[in-house]
Parts: structure tokens; C-alpha cells; sequence
């Protein structure tokens, strides 16, 4: 009989919590009375007693007396509950965010997860819970996740076809699949029994888990994988938190904070005496998982964070991935390439399509040997759509000693502020998708500014004419920035130049309140078509009003609306609108892209090209890396200067989006004209080519 590894309770019984006192409050967890989390349950009884004068106390009620994680969560979500320590994968029913702390392989380390938890992106998953009726208060440490099973597992090969018990998360679920397994969701009461009967071959779970339900005893091997992280949340229940005021929610909160430190070095003891009671066991065998292996399982591993991408909020991975660089050590020989886009904020999708471009593009380089036998290295930056902000990355990013470039994102008032910066520290700057004319005509000589994307005086040349295709009464409704006053004046000038001028011009700012008198006013002026420039909430807000007109106008859209979730946002209202998108590009029937389709379809789990996020920020940051890389081994140096000479030098690439010949020279910073443009749809959500047939 394998005792138990931790010290006996100690502190008052639930019975005599409940005597002689104002109010007390009822805390549920699963976890055993002899664990980490029970004897930290007392303490904070303790804490909260002491500090309030025995006008609050706590009754602790501990191994599933009051049921599992889903029964005390819904418990608390109803009031039945005050407090309860549940793990995030039981809460990621809930709130999907937490899904984040399932992630195989995604901190590097537990130190790794408790820094991100105890700061930005813990208080973020915190707070996202307040939609389900708790209040999060703190993460506790719930131990390392490994793997028992009924046979070793030395390769890629023996997961195939195995069956595991896991927590019901999808992303639990996801990774055995992603190994050629099956998940089996059992919650941990049953599983000794389970596994005994042969219902599965093994289970995910910590040392101190298979201890205590006695999980040695029914299977043959222990498996230290260490591809996660148990992460425990101390919550409250809303309607609790509302009857206990504000002054005595942040006492519960502040003593379950101050807890944290405690009660994750009572889990790491506990854990090492489970191990060192676990190697004495007889007949039970303990693998070390080797470096290759963990790579092996890593880089298998790796599209299940992008598969689970957008329901757990692209903006908190990214969150999540900026801290994690933070603390990163660069390797020295690396050649970095900095990226600063929206990757947190409302068009965080392009942002994200960016990022993918780029990771496609630096894994081919890396595996062809690098550039210069270096290899490359991405480190990323949020900037929001702020200019502030973008300033701040880039100060971060020049100070990078191995850095070459930056690649930006979708916003043209970022990068117009940026230019100053740019030039002063000779940062090559390559943008992939922001259009403002000035971002590369921008009079600076020499210039680091290097465009793959759209320019507005060319996008204004094209999109006029596709409006007048619809109707000669053209109005605009344009972004009040830097982007949209390019667009105007080029816009005016095309206009201008047929001998026309637009029956309505509109101005809104982010966040637009006034849209029913935009469009009302422009509906009275007679406006056949309305040509838009903005970015896809606002232009959600402004389709969807389109929508209840008896005839809405049609739309012809510059491209910004792209970069977010438009479509989500918009919903049924793009049934009712002809709406037509400016693009570059399309993966959809596109034979040049074919095999980029497949490794982007490996990588981030999705089925073909209709599944490829704002494409055009993919494409075009694949090949502003490739041209990149091109350009360094041109000039045989990473030395800045050099390389932007060298790219202006660079004579030809057969490039994803076109065959570049030459993409640049000293006169022209801009590798894309309206022979690269293309209109598009939505059909389904996804944005399709004008007369493209379905795939």
C-alpha cells in the first residue's frame, strides 16, 4: 500500500467552522484532505477568520463532497456555492480562454506558466470568468502533467492507437489525437476503476494524482512528459462577492493572492515525495522522456495551439507569446527579424495572418540552412493599432543586437508615425499590408521602407472604376486618419480625372456611434455605391445597418475590413449587401500557392485554402521574408545599410504572390501595382474571388 506523501491536516473541521460566527462561507474543491490545495484551503480559512474578527469564517469541503469541478462550478455560477478551487481545464467549459493553460508544450516551463499567471494573463483569464457568474481570485499550482499508461511510450509510434483518459478540455482531447490517439474524457473519481477494467490504456495526470487514487496499482509505467502545467483557480461566486461588498472581496482575494507562493512549494515537495515513493514501488516503471522525443512530441504537437487559436482569443495567445519573449534568450548567431502589428486588438487577425506568413516563411529558410548559416528568429510585438505604442516596439525591437528588419502590420497611422524612428536608426521597415501612399513615398533618401501591399493611389485607381461599374453616384465613407486622407485624395483625383466628383463624402472615427445619420445622409444624396475605407468593426456596424434598408446600397471595399472578424461581426447582414472587397491576392484556386496551402493546412490545422486567415497578410509577409533573406545573402552581411542597398539590388523572385522582376529599385519601394488587384466576396465567411468556383 503506497502511503501518502504529505503531512497530515491540521486547523478546524468543516462541522466546527460553522459555530459561533456571523457568516460563513462554504469552499469546495476535489483534491484530497492530505493535498496542497486542502492545507491551503485551511490556511485561507484561517487568514480570512483572523483578519476580519471572526466576522467571517470558512468551511472547507474537500474530495468531491460536494461533487466534481463541473457540479461545484455550476454550484457557485447559481450562488449554491461561495468559493471553490477548480482546475482550468474543468472552467474552460466555461470561459474558453482558459483553454490557454491546456496547451501542450506551450510555457516553457512551470516557472514560465506562474509569471504569465501571476501578471497580465492570469488577470485577463481571471476577469473572463466574471461573465460566468465568478469572480477569479488566484491560480494555484495543481502539479506537473505526465502520462501512466500499461506499456512505455519511447516514440511517436507507440501513442498510435492508444487510448488516454483525460480531463474533458478539447485541447486534452486534441493532443492524443494529433499523436494518432484517442481521448477519452473520465473524470479522475472514476478513472482507478476505468483503467483496471481496460477502458483505456493510459491517463493524463500529476504525480500526486496518481498517488492518491492509486493509479500505480492498475497501470505499468509512468511517463514524464511534463507537457503541461495543472493550473488551479480560486474563485468566488458572483452573488457572493455582491453580498460580501467591496471591502471584503479584495481581503478574500488579496489573502488567496498572498497564498500562492506557499501553496506552490508545498505541491513541489509533495510531488517529489510522490515520485520517490512511486520509483520504490514494485513492478512499476518510470520513463525519462530524452530530448528527442520531447521535440519530437513538441513539434507534433504544435498546430494545437493554432487550431484553438480563435476560440480561445488570438489576442490573449499573442498576450501570452509577447511575455514568453520577454523572457527568452536569443541566440546570439540568430538573425532576428522583429515584428510589430495588431495582435491583441481589434484586427488582430491581421496581426495574426502576418505572423503566420512570416513563421511559414522562416521555417523554410531555417530548414534550407538559414541565411548566411544563421539561422532566423522572429520576436513579436503588439501594438494595437496606438502609435504610441508602435514607437515604444520599436525602441524594444532597434535594440535587439541581432535585429535586421521589422516587419509592421495593418495600421497606416502607426507606420506614418514610425518614419521618423525608421530612418533615424536605419530600421528596415517592411510592410505587408499597411496602404498609405506616404508610408513609402515618404521623402526620405536614403529610404528603409520596403512595401509588399497595396498603395492607395493605386487602390484608388482601382476601386473608382469598379464603383462606377455599379453606379456613376459614388460616395465615400472614409476612416478620419492618416489611411483614410490618403485614400481621399487619391480617391478625389481619380474622380477628378473622369470628369466626376462623389455625391457624398463621409468622415467616422474608431469606435463610431453616429452611423444611422452617415448612412441615412447618404442614402438621401442618392448614393448608388458607396466606396468604404475602414477596418472590420466599424465596417461590421455599417454593413449591418446597410442590411435594413429596403434596397441597400452596394459596397466596394478597401481591404481593412479584412484584418478582423468581420464576417463573425457582420453576420446574416452580408446576405443582404453586395458587398466587394479589394485583395492582392487569393490561396482559393491558385496553383503558384498550392504547396504553401498544404504546409499552412500542416501547420495550423485547417482543412484547405478557405480556412486561411486574412490571406493577403500571409502572403505578403511570406514574401517580404523570402525577399528579405534573398537581400542578406546579397549583400553577404546583416549590416542594415547594406542590406536595404541590397534590396533595392535584388533582380527577380518567384514569389507565392507574383514573379518579382525586380521587386524593388532605388526609384520604387512599392513591389505591388492594381495588375495585383483582384475583387472578392464573402461567401460563407470566407472571401472569395469574383467568378472563382468553389473548391
Amino acid at each position: 500500500m503506497l502511503l501518502s506523501c504529505v503531512r497530515q491536516v491540521d486547523g478546524p473541521t468543516p462541522a466546527s467552522a460553522e459555530l459561533g460566527v456571523r457568516r460563513v462561507l462554504r469552499l469546495g474543491h476535489s483534491s484530497s484532505v492530505t493535498s496542497a490545495v486542502h492545507q491551503a484551503a485551511l490556511r485561507l480559512g484561517r487568514d480570512i477568520e483572523r483578519a476580519t474578527g471572526g466576522e467571517l469564517r470558512l468551511s472547507v469541503h474537500p474530495a468531491r463532497e460536494l461533487g466534481g469541478d463541473q457540479e461545484m462550478i455550476e454550484m457557485a455560477r447559481r450562488g449554491q456555492l461561495d468559493l471553490l478551487v477548480a482546475s482550468a481545464a474543468s472552467l474552460s467549459v466555461a470561459s474558453s480562454s482558459m483553454q490557454l493553460l491546456e496547451l501542450p508544450f506551450f510555457f516553457p516551463s512551470r516557472a514560465d506558466q506562474h509569471r504569465l499567471l501571476d501578471g497580465r494573463v492570469g488577470r485577463r483569464l481571471l476577469d473572463d470568468l466574471r461573465g460566468q457568474g465568478l469572480m477569479g481570485l488566484a491560480f494555484w499550482d495543481g502539479g506537473g502533467k505526465h502520462l501512466t499508461c500499461n506499456r512505455a511510450l519511447l516514440s511517436l509510434d507507440d501513442f498510435r492507437g492508444r487510448t488516454f483518459h483525460v480531463v474533458g478540455s478539447e485541447v486534452a482531447r486534441d493532443q492524443f489525437e494529433c499523436l494518432g490517439g484517442r481521448a477519452l474524457p473520465v473524470d479522475i473519481g472514476r478513472a482507478h476503476d476505468a483503467l483496471r477494467d481496460g477502458a483505456a490504456d493510459g491517463r493524463e495526470s500529476t504525480l500526486c494524482s496518481i498517488v492518491e487514487h492509486g493509479l500505480h496499482e492498475v497501470q505499468s509505467h509512468l511517463v514524464l512528459t511534463g507537457h503541461g502545467h495543472r493550473a488551479l483557480v480560486v474563485a468566488l461566486s458572483v452573488d457572493e462577492a455582491d453580498r460580501l461588498g467591496p471591502r471584503h472581496q479584495e481581503l478574500v482575494a488579496r489573502l488567496a493572492r498572498e497564498l500562492v507562493v506557499a501553496q506552490r512549494e508545498d505541491v513541489r515537495r509533495q510531488e517529489t515525495l510522490a515520485l520517490e515513493a512511486l520509483r520504490d514501488e514494485p513492478g512499476f516503471e518510470i520513463v525519462e522522456v530524452d530530448d528527442r522525443l520531447r521535440s519530437e512530441l513538441s513539434g507534433r504537437l504544435l498546430p494545437i495551439a493554432e487550431v484553438n487559436r480563435l476560440t480561445i482569443g488570438t489576442g490573449l495567445v499573442e498576450m501570452a507569446l509577447q511575455e514568453l519573449d520577454d523572457g527568452r534568450v536569443l541566440d546570439r548567431d540568430a538573425i532576428v527579424i522583429g515584428l510589430d502589428a495588431d495582435l491583441q486588438g481589434n484586427s488582430a487577425r491581421s496581426g495574426l495572418a502576418i505572423r503566420r506568413g512570416m513563421e511559414l516563411a522562416i521555417e523554410e529558410i531555417n530548414a534550407d540552412g538559414g541565411v548566411l548559416g544563421r539561422r532566423l528568429e522572429m520576436v513579436a510585438r503588439d501594438n494595437s493599432m496606438i502609435a504610441a505604442r508602435g514607437l515604444a516596439n520599436l525602441e524594444y525591437l532597434r535594440n535587439i543586437e541581432q535585429l535586421v528588419a521589422v516587419v509592421g502590420g495593418i495600421s497606416s497611422p502607426v507606420a506614418l508615425a514610425q518614419l521618423d524612428t525608421i530612418h533615424e536608426h536605419r530600421l528596415i521597415y517592411l510592410d505587408p499590408w499597411a496602404a498609405a501612399t506616404g508610408i513609402v513615398a515618404n521623402g526620405r533618401d536614403p529610404n528603409y521602407v520596403f512595401r509588399v501591399s497595396v498603395r492607395d493611389e493605386h487602390a484608388a485607381g482601382y476601386l473608382i472604376p469598379r464603383a462606377l461599374e455599379i453606379s456613376p453616384q459614388v460616395a465615400l465613407l472614409l476612416v478620419n486618419n492618416g489611411w483614410g486622407r490618403s485614400n481621399h485624395r487619391a480617391m478625389m483625383t481619380s474622380l477628378e480625372e473622369r470628369g466626376l466628383s462623389p455625391v457624398g463624402v463621409e468622415w467616422f472615427d474608431w469606435g463610431e456611434k453616429n452611423w444611422p445619420e452617415k448612412v441615412e445622409r447618404l442614402r438621401r444624396l442618392g448614393a448608388g455605391v458607396i466606396v468604404y475605407v475602414g477596418n472590420g468593426v466599424e465596417g461590421a456596424r455599417f454593413v449591418e445597418l446597410l442590411s435594413r434598408l429596403e434596397t441597400p446600397m452596394p459596397v466596394v471595399s478597401h481591404w481593412g475590413i479584412t484584418g478582423a472578424d468581420f464576417a463573425d461581426l457582420a453576420g446574416d447582414s452580408l446576405d443582404r449587401v453586395d458587398l466587394r472587397v479589394l485583395q492582392s491576392f487569393s490561396f482559393i484556386g491558385n496553383e503558384r500557392a498550392e504547396s504553401l496551402v498544404e504546409r499552412y493546412s500542416q501547420r495550423y490545422g485547417v482543412v484547405d485554402a478557405r480556412g486561411i486567415v486574412a490571406p493577403v497578410g500571409t502572403a505578403h509577409a511570406y514574401d517580404l521574408v523570402h525577399l528579405l533573406a534573398r537581400a542578406i545573402r546579397r549583400a553577404g552581411t546583416t549590416e542594415r545599410p547594406m542590406v536595404r542597398e541590397a534590396l533595392e539590388r535584388v533582380e527577380q523572385h518567384e514569389g507565392v504572390v507574383k514573379r518579382y522582376a525586380p521587386p524593388f529599385t532605388p526609384d520604387r519601394h512599392d513591389a505591388l501595382d492594381s495588375s495585383s488587384f483582384l475583387m472578392a466576396r464573402y461567401e460563407e465567411g470566407v472571401l472569395v474571388p469574383l467568378g472563382a468556383t468553389r473548391r
